[in-house]
């Protein structure tokens, strides 16, 4: 978790990253790559998903409008799950 509320940090194998990015944007919109200030980004009406140009790792920004459901669907997408995390 990071410092600011509702916004979550993942970290992929550097291996995997890339089809992690390709499972998002196939399921949640467009990536927008942003030269200027060098990331990638996926915005929905419930989360930003905000990476550097080397696209690990993913920074999770949970809008207002998201739900526990937002939230699930992003770890299955990612395939986060909550038993696995360490301690």
């Amino acid at each position: 978790m990071c410092a600011r509320k509702e916004t979550f940090k993942y970290f992929f194998d550097r291996n995997e990253v890339l089809l992690v990015w390709e499972r998002l944007a196939a399921a949640m919109g467009k990536i927008k790559r942003s030269d200027t200030m060098k990331t990638i980004e996926i915005e929905t009406p419930a989360l930003i998903v905000r990476s550097t140009l080397l696209g690990n790792p993913i920074t999770v920004f949970r809008k207002r409008a998201c739900k526990a459901a937002d939230v699930a669907a992003f770890h299955v997408l990612v395939g986060f799950s909550e038993e696995e995390r360490s301690p």
